[in-house]
């Protein structure tokens, strides 16, 4: 299971083909971040160079290579029961709406293309340390020969010039209340730092 957890983290959060090159379509490009080694310091917090932002991974965790196309990072619990990463879509031209403006059952039906037994539990508004942001928290059921469990997803999706930054949690139904407090404060320390590469 925890094998699966962690392909279907891949998977979702995504929703496009993996490849060894950036990709470009019309109006967006989706970057390869393959080739980095990411890393965290001593206070176990990821910054990036790349997309100017830094987030405090949860204690204990561990900061993975990406593997896939357009996700900077990821990272799992010591139980592998629990992934997080972060998703970055740069846009040709800063985007002019509000990150409230989009549509929640997209992101839902791009989560279908990885989980197709993926239902709505909650689509709000919120804000991230005084940044919009769009909530989009699913349940998805996952059914095999050999399994059959429930996947909570929270992804939160942000609006910056012209990128579009998505931070996804996932984690076994049966433990997310368990792991909820552990996602909030690493949301809490996720702050854009783009006065610090200023020419």
């Amino acid at each position: 299971m925890k094998i699966i957890l962690l392909t279907l983290s891949i998977l979702i959060a995504l929703a496009v083909p993996a490849l060894s090159q950036d990709r470009k379509k019309n109006g967006f490009t989706v970057k390869d971040y393959t080739p980095q080694e990411p890393k965290v310091n001593e206070n176990n917090i990821y910054r990036s160079n790349i997309n100017h932002y830094r987030i405090k991974i949860p204690k204990g965790w561990i900061i993975n290579r990406p593997n896939s196309i357009g996700v900077e990072f990821n990272a799992t619990d010591s139980l592998k029961v629990a992934t997080m990463n972060i998703h970055v879509t740069h846009f040709d031209k800063p985007i002019q709406k509000s990150v409230y403006d989009f549509p929640v059952d997209q992101a839902v039906t791009l989560l279908r293309e990885g989980m197709p037994n993926t239902e709505l539990i909650e689509g709000k508004k919120t804000y991230i340390n005084n940044v919009e942001s769009l909530l989009v928290k699913t349940r998805s059921n996952i059914k095999s020969l050999e399994y059959d469990y429930h996947i909570i997803t929270r992804q939160y999706i942000l609006l910056r010039g012209s990128k579009m930054v998505s931070i996804t949690f996932q984690v076994i139904q049966d433990l997310d209340e368990v792991y909820a407090p552990a996602f909030e404060d690493t949301l809490l320390s996720f702050i854009f730092e783009e006065s610090l590469y200023k020419d």
